[in-house]
């Protein structure tokens, strides 16, 4: 068997084992297939998606919380308590699948892109405060650059990106909770001269019940939570 290149993490929240099948049926298929280590993280799930994913267990690696955690201190769960040994680690929300038929050629192609970048994903630029940008100025990774009013990043439901990067910033930072790593981790990128790629060729990110990209229900976030950094002032203490 060739030597297994990604490591795939999925969050699953909540009473939705709909999304859950739809995200887990074809990581379930490149994993039985030894093209994937696949790791899933149960945020406050139902039993259904519990039994669902736990069935599968002796062939994936798993970890529950309830109540919830919340997306980030789940996903430094993923990538933490166990070593990532794979070149490139793959990110799914529940809310994100693939949709192409070929799922070992799909794969071929996604390792192909990531031979000429740092991160793969569906590229936005979004609106930057002045208080978001004085956050970013304080973290270890900022370099002096100057950070756009616009910055490109990767929305947050699918990305894929060389696991040497997130080991060297130990992303995602501790600090996040759910709102707004999408962005900081975008800026990182631009700050340390790493290589940010579009493409969805194949996905369906934050998908509704059509398809149709970041038009899902948002879920799972806490309604008082502020994107990271907003709201920040330069005097403020940061951990």
């Amino acid at each position: 068997m060739a030597d297994i290149k990604f490591t795939v993490c999925a969050l699953l929240y909540g009473d939705y084992p709909d999304l859950a099948r739809r995200c887990l049926e074809p990581l379930f298929k490149l994993n039985e297939l030894g093209l994937i280590e696949l790791r899933v993280g149960l945020n406050e799930v139902c039993d259904e998606t519990s039994n669902y994913v736990l069935s599968r267990r002796d062939s994936i690696t798993t970890r529950e919380a309830n109540p919830q955690i919340f997306k980030y201190p789940m996903m430094r769960e993923l990538f933490y308590s166990k070593p990532i040994t794979t070149d490139y680690l793959m990110w799914f929300d529940d809310d994100s699948y693939i949709k192409a038929d070929n799922l070992p050629l799909w794969l071929s192609s996604i390792e192909k892109d990531m031979e000429s970048c740092d991160m793969l994903g569906s590229v936005y630029g979004i609106k930057y405060g002045a208080d978001q940008r004085a956050w970013c100025e304080t973290q270890p990774w900022y370099r002096g650059k100057p950070i756009p009013q616009f910055p490109r990043f990767a929305t947050g439901g699918w990305w894929c990106i060389r696991t040497d990067v997130l080991r060297t910033y130990d992303w995602p930072i501790k600090e996040l909770k759910h709102c707004g790593g999408d962005v900081a981790l975008g800026i990182l990128l631009a700050q340390n001269d790493l290589k940010l790629r579009h493409t969805k060729e194949g996905v369906a990110i934050n998908a509704d019940s059509f398809g149709k990209e970041s038009a899902a229900q948002r879920r799972g976030a806490s309604k008082t939570e502020r994107p990271i950094g907003k709201g920040f002032t330069p005097n403020q203490t940061t951990k």
